[in-house]
C-alpha cells in the first residue's frame, strides 16, 4: 500500500519540530567540545553513580578508611563501608593519579 500525500504531510510538521529540538537541545554539548582545550580528555563515563564513588575514592587518598557522608547537616561518625573504594582512593593517592583515572582502570570490578 502506497502512502497517501496527505499522510505524509501529517508528519512533515512533527518531524521538522522533532529535528529542531534535538538541535537546539545539542547545541550546548556542540559549543563546548568546539571550545575545549586540547588537553581536555573527551572520554564519557556512563558508570551510574560515579561521582559518589569518586567521593568515596578521594576520602580514601586523603587517608581516610572510614566513609562519611560529606553534605549531610548533621555530624555523624565514619563508617567502616565501601572497602574497596577507600582502598582504590588510598592507591589513586599513593601512585598520584586521579580518581577517575584509577576507577575506569578498575571499571572491570563495579560490573560484579
Amino acid at each position: 500500500m502506497a502512502a497517501s500525500a496527505e499522510s505524509r504531510a501529517s508528519w512533515a510538521f512533527p518531524l521538522v519540530i522533532s529535528v529542531l529540538v534535538i538541535l537546539v537541545t545539542s547545541l550546548p554539548y556542540a559549543i563546548g567540545i568546539a571550545t575545549q582545550e586540547s588537553s581536555t580528555s573527551r572520554r564519557v563515563v556512563q558508570l551510574p553513580g560515579l561521582q559518589r564513588f569518586l567521593a568515596m575514592m578521594r576520602q580514601g587518598a586523603a587517608g581516610s578508611w572510614l566513609y562519611r557522608l560529606a553534605y549531610t547537616s548533621e555530624p555523624h561518625a565514619g563508617a567502616a563501608i565501601y572497602g574497596f573504594w577507600l582502598a582504590l582512593g588510598h592507591a589513586a593517592g599513593a601512585l598520584q593519579v586521579e580518581p577517575a583515572s584509577c576507577s575506569m582502570s578498575c571499571a572491570w570490578r563495579t560490573r560484579y
